[in-house]
Order: structure tokens, then C-alpha cells, then sequence
């Protein structure tokens, strides 16, 4: 059994811990919408101790995702790297448009594409026809339920087609306490109907090791997330300090309020159930 995180009221003690950061923005940052109290004080305060790098599982490129936390008012010497999923996969799209034969026809679910999207600027052809589709690119999140687009995923699986999904959250809290289906879960629904699914982020290793690369080598790193199925698997996996921000999207799985202070056996017990190990819990990402 995994030892009991110990639980601070602010990350100022792992902070002194560790020489290098990794850190989520949604549900640690912000919601989405707002930026949370302190936030931008903290990462200032964990640079004078080492490097920073804000990794997300947000489906957007790079610098749609730097200007959105802009306009939330973290700016760009906040952070000393910015990593996200959509960028990688779609670095993945681009090798593959390349490799195509003919034009790449692509179909998004459960959302069209927006300007902001990883298929902006890409030569490919947008369609609405399973049948006539080369891959299946999910964009979005949505509160409608998932079986709607069953029958259209059993015939791409079907088909053979891949499935891209640039972000591996499967729900996300909203500003309003509700949750919304996020593409992971199209993804792990494509792959129970024995689809193939080409998945990027959290918890897998290339987006934390991207991360390292422009961080430069450190041996003592803490992350912070707010997800025990991505952000605190991912830092296990890499050796990482895992660090649980709990007024994100497990707030409410504890039964707490966001500033609460959690409960190191619940905490525990919670991350037990996703084989994860917190190191260290945090009501919020305030020094």
C-alpha cells in the first residue's frame, strides 16, 4: 500500500524540495474561465527557485494555448516552457498528411474545428461521411451523452480508420460544478469497440519528457496537477514528485470545498483507486 501524501496548505515546503516544476493549468491555473487567487504569485515564486514549464493536455497548439492563459493574465515570462498535447499530435497529423497519398479527409467529434484547433493551417479535407473519412480527429468537450456518437465510432472502428486524440482527459470540471466529456473518453470508447487509437499527453511519457528538454536536466521535479489519472500517474510514471492540487476536478470527489484542506487517508484512498501515489496534497496552487 502506497504511503499517506503528506498535506500542506501551500506548496512552499515541496517548492524548497525540488529545483525544476511541472506544472497543469486547468483545474490548477484556472477553471477554464477565471484565473485562480494566487496563481500567477506562485509560479513566480517557484521560478526563483527553477524552471518552469506549463504542461497541458489541452488539445489547442502552442500559442492558441499561450494566448488563452494571456487573457486569463499569465504572461509569457511567467513560464519558462509551454508543452501541450495538441501541438504534438499535431506534429503526428503532419507526418501523416505527408505520407498520404491523396488529401487527408478528416471527420471531428463531437465539435467542427475552430480557429484555434490543431488542424489550423493543415491541408486537409474537412467531411461529415464516416464512410468516406481517413481519420477521426476529436475536438472539444461536450455534456451530451456519449452513445449519441456510438454507431458513427463502431463504423470507423470498423473501417479501420485511426483515431487522433490530442487530449487524454476524460471529463472536466466546469466553473458551475458540472462535468463535461473531454476526447479521452471518445478515445477509450474507440478503443473498447477495437478501434486504433494514436493518443497524446498525459499520462504518457513524450509530453513530460518534451517538457524536459526545454527545461534542461534536473533531478528533483515536482508536479503539480489536479487529475490522479493524468497528472499524477504521468509524475509517478516519470519519478516525479506528484503533487495534488484537490480543488480541481477531485474536489468533489473528496466532498470538499475548493480551499478546503484534504484529508490525507481520503486523498490516499481516492488515488488508490487509479493505482496513482500523491506525494503531496494542496487544497490550491497558492504559496
Amino acid at each position: 500500500m502506497a504511503p499517506l501524501p503528506r498535506v500542506f496548505d501551500g506548496v512552499r515546503q515541496v517548492a524548497a524540495e525540488s529545483d525544476a516544476f511541472i506544472v497543469d493549468q486547468w483545474g490548477v491555473l484556472h477553471d477554464g474561465h477565471t484565473l485562480h487567487p494566487e496563481a500567477v504569485d506562485t509560479l513566480r515564486r517557484l521560478r526563483e527557485l527553477g524552471p518552469v514549464a506549463l504542461v497541458s493536455n489541452t488539445s489547442r497548439r502552442v500559442e492558441a494555448a499561450q494566448a488563452h492563459v494571456r487573457r486569463l493574465g499569465i504572461q509569457d515570462h511567467e513560464y519558462d516552457a509551454f508543452i501541450t498535447a495538441g501541438e504534438l499530435a499535431a506534429r503526428w497529423l503532419e507526418v501523416h498528411i505527408a505520407a498520404h497519398p491523396t488529401p487527408l479527409k478528416v471527420l471531428t467529434l463531437p465539435a467542427a474545428p475552430d480557429p484555434d484547433s490543431l488542424l489550423a493551417g493543415q491541408p486537409v479535407i474537412l467531411t461529415e461521411d464516416i464512410f468516406d473519412a481517413d481519420v477521426i480527429v476529436i475536438l472539444g468537450i461536450t455534456s451530451q451523452d456519449l452513445a449519441h456518437w456510438d454507431p458513427l465510432l463502431q463504423a470507423g472502428a470498423d473501417r479501420g480508420i485511426p483515431l487522433l486524440c490530442a487530449n487524454p482527459d476524460v471529463r472536466s470540471l466546469q466553473p458551475d460544478g458540472s462535468f463535461c466529456w473531454c476526447p479521452g473518453a471518445f478515445a477509450v470508447r474507440f478503443a473498447d469497440m477495437g478501434g486504433t487509437v494514436h493518443t497524446f499527453g498525459k499520462p504518457g511519457p513524450d509530453i513530460y519528457r518534451a517538457a524536459m528538454a526545454a527545461l534542461g536536466p534536473h533531478d528533483r521535479v515536482a508536479a503539480f496537477g489536479d487529475s490522479l489519472e493524468h497528472d499524477i500517474v504521468g509524475a509517478n510514471r516519470m519519478g516525479f514528485t506528484s503533487v495534488l492540487v484537490t480543488r480541481g476536478i477531485h474536489g468533489p470527489d473528496l466532498g470538499i470545498a475548493p480551499t478546503e484542506r484534504p484529508e490525507p487517508a481520503a486523498v490516499g484512498a481516492l488515488a488508490a483507486t487509479y493505482a496513482a501515489t500523491v506525494h503531496v496534497a494542496v487544497p490550491s496552487f497558492r504559496w
